[in-house]
């Protein structure tokens, strides 16, 4: 029997977000391969409703509630991030993030979670973190709404947490959801990624590295999206 109060919502969305979703992440290989291989919108709506009807609670979200990009940070970090449908209740999380280093495997799990507002803010937004054994942190919060502005302050400082630095500045970093992005998939592998257009002109080609095999190849930007170009075609 399904039920679909507020509260069994609230209820089930903390289960997921705060101990599923971690353990999958760290503990099961074909969920980060999920991950990995699909958009990340597809791996969270599917796998959050099933865990609505498995718990037997009517799943009240959309497909499009649903998101998430994914960029090589640097030479040997990948980062993944998805993002939740709009957290109504503390402590539900709007954003989650996974730091990957691709040179020896090390990764860690971050997630930006609704707080408590103590002063007077529209929103604050608790910046955490998971480890592999479910132990939960939390470093303190911002009050940014603006999606851009807030993405970009907390990936900078994950990624100083997962280096165990300070104050680390990163590359210039893709915003997955400008409307100028345009969408390719490795030849060899297929992961799916995607590159701001308003970055380069039509006509020219740029050289990438998937995150996923290491393949390196080059594509141009057409009329029509990004080509895989061959070597014959350089």
């Amino acid at each position: 029997m399904y039920t679909d109060t507020g509260e069994n919502n609230m209820n089930i969305m903390y289960e997921y977000q705060h101990v599923a979703l971690p353990d999958w992440i760290y503990n099961s290989p074909e969920f980060f391969s999920d991950i990995i291989n699909y958009t990340e919108q597809r791996v969270l709506y599917e796998s959050c409703k099933r865990f609505f009807e498995d718990n037997g609670v009517v799943f009240p979200y959309q497909k499009d509630d649903f998101g998430g990009f994914r960029i090589r940070v640097d030479r040997d970090t990948v980062m993944i991030m998805l993002r939740f449908p709009e957290p109504q209740e503390v402590p539900l999380c709007t954003r989650m993030y996974i730091y990957v280093d691709t040179h020896d495997s090390h990764m860690a799990c971050y997630s930006v979670e609704k707080g408590v507002n103590l002063y007077g803010s529209e929103s604050v937004w608790d910046m955490c973190s998971w480890d592999e054994n479910g132990n939960h942190n939390n470093y303190g919060s911002h009050d940014v709404d603006d999606y851009a502005v807030a993405t970009i302050r907390e990936m900078r400082f994950f990624y100083a947490l997962f280096h165990g630095i300070e104050g680390a500045e990163i590359p210039e970093l893709l915003m997955y959801e400008k409307r100028k992005y345009r969408e390719f998939e490795c030849p060899n592998c297929h992961v799916l990624m995607a590159y701001d257009t308003g970055r380069i002109k039509q006509g020219n080609h740029i050289l990438f590295q998937c995150p996923k095999c290491m393949r390196i190849f080059y594509v141009r930007l057409d009329e029509d999206g990004f080509a895989i170009l061959n070597n014959t075609d350089l």
